[in-house]
């Protein structure tokens, strides 16, 4: 009796696992074609807006399809006691900080008379 049921949860198990997952190409080539044409738009305004956008679309990209998840950085340390998605975190935005500031300092020195 215990075979049987074993076997009978096999099987559905195995009736589950061959639903057809959808085709994503064609979404990918929407949003591209979208993206394509926003870009052109921006880049008759102002050509450094366009790469910013850019920039943030890859940067969002890369971070959607890595294993990097601001959630689980903040939860591991406590549930696992695994503390590396926090120092990576904490690396990147040491990194950001100072990216900032020197971005910040340079447009300061360029756009006002005065030094900070």
């Amino acid at each position: 009796m215990l075979s049987n049921e074993m076997e009978a949860l096999i099987q559905e198990r195995r009736r589950t696992e061959k639903i057809k997952k959808k085709n994503q190409i064609p979404y990918v080539v929407i949003i591209l074609i979208i993206v394509s044409i926003l870009s052109m738009f921006l880049w008759r305004n102002n050509h450094s807006d366009i790469v910013f956008w850019i920039v943030g679309i890859a940067i969002g990209i890369v971070l959607r399809y890595s294993r990097f998840c601001f959630a689980g950085a903040f939860r591991d340390p406590f549930l696992i006691k695994n503390t590396k998605l926090m120092r990576a975190l904490l690396l990147s935005l040491m990194i950001s900080t100072i990216g900032f500031a020197i971005i910040q300092y340079g447009y300061l020195k360029n756009n006002t008379g005065l030094n900070p």
